[in-house]
């Protein structure tokens, strides 16, 4: 997620700071996955709730974007909470 784009990948989406845009494993605009988020899910009852619909969200958007939830890092002592991996990253 620390790549950034113009604000032509977020298209459709008002964005305040349109600079730089953060893109979700490259190819998403952070910006419309949480507005499509919000409307499917205005209440999550727990983070693991938040993480499921979000990586739902990603899939439905872009099924070439691979999500994984809970990933141990390389030291395995530290877990990312949701891990996206694009085509290209």
């Amino acid at each position: 997620m620390g790549q950034h784009a113009s604000s032509a990948a977020c298209q459709d989406v008002a964005v305040t700071n349109t600079a730089q845009t953060p893109l979700i494993a490259g190819r998403l605009c952070i910006h419309q996955v949480m507005m499509r988020l919000s409307e499917l899910r205005p209440v999550f009852h727990s983070e693991a709730d938040l993480q499921q619909s979000f990586a739902r969200v990603l899939w439905e958007t872009d099924p070439t974007i691979h999500t994984r939830l809970e990933a141990r890092q390389l030291d395995k002592r530290e877990y990312l909470d949701l891990l996206a991996i694009g085509p290209e990253t």
